[in-house]
C-alpha cells in the first residue's frame, strides 16, 4: 500500500466516525423529550467510547499492516517491531537456563530479525477492551509512536469522562 492510500484510509475512517458522532449530538440537542434525552445520552457515551477504541485499534492495525507491506528487514525497524517478531522466542526461553536451548533460540531470533518484517497485527495490538490513557500510551509504545504534546491535556477526559461514562452505562 502506498503512503497516500494509507493516509486516505485513515482520514475516511475518521470522517465516518466524526459524522456519526456529530449526528447523535445534533439529535440530542434537537430532542426535547426527557425520557428520550436520557437514553440518547447513555447511547452517546457508549458510542463515543466505541469510536475512540475502534479508531485507535483499527488505525494501529492498519499501520502495522502498512509496515508489513513495505517489505523491509526487521533489523531496520525500531526495537518494538523487532520484539514483535521474536516475542514467541522469549516465551520459549522463559523458565529455562539450559544454554544449549537458549543458544538455539538466539540463532532463531537473529534469523527472524534478518527477514522482512511480517507479524499478525491482531496479536500485537491490544486495547484490553478498556482503552484508558495508560493502555493507549502502551499501545503507542508497542508500535513505535509517541503521543503528541497535547495528549497530556486529554488524559482527564479519556479516563475520568469517556471511560467512566462508558463503564457506568455498559457495566
Amino acid at each position: 500500500m502506498e503512503v497516500e492510500s494509507f493516509i486516505n484510509s485513515l482520514h475516511g475512517d475518521l470522517a465516518h466516525r466524526k459524522k456519526e458522532l456529530a449526528r447523535i449530538k445534533l439529535d440530542i440537542q434537537d430532542s426535547h423529550e426527557e425520557d428520550i434525552l436520557e437514553w440518547m445520552a447513555r447511547a452517546a457515551a457508549v458510542l463515543t467510547y466505541a469510536h475512540w477504541e475502534g479508531f485507535i485499534k483499527g488505525t494501529s492495525i492498519k499501520y502495522v499492516k502498512f509496515i508489513n507491506g513495505q517489505n523491509v528487514p526487521t533489523l531496520t525497524l525500531k526495537s518494538c517491531f523487532q520484539a514483535a517478531v521474536v516475542v514467541s522466542h522469549f516465551k520459549q526461553a522463559e523458565g529455562t537456563s539450559k544454554t544449549g536451548h537458549l543458544a538455539k533460540l538466539l540463532v532463531a531470533m537473529d534469523e527472524r530479525r534478518s527477514d522482512s518484517f511480517k507479524v499478525n497485527p491482531h496479536k500485537i495490538i491490544d486495547t484490553e477492551h478498556n482503552l484508558s490513557s495508560t493502555v493507549f500510551l502502551a499501545l503507542l509504545e508497542s508500535i513505535g509512536l509517541e503521543p503528541l504534546p497535547s495528549f497530556a491535556t486529554k488524559v482527564g477526559f479519556i479516563d475520568a469522562t469517556l471511560i467512566l461514562a462508558r463503564n457506568q452505562v455498559a457495566h
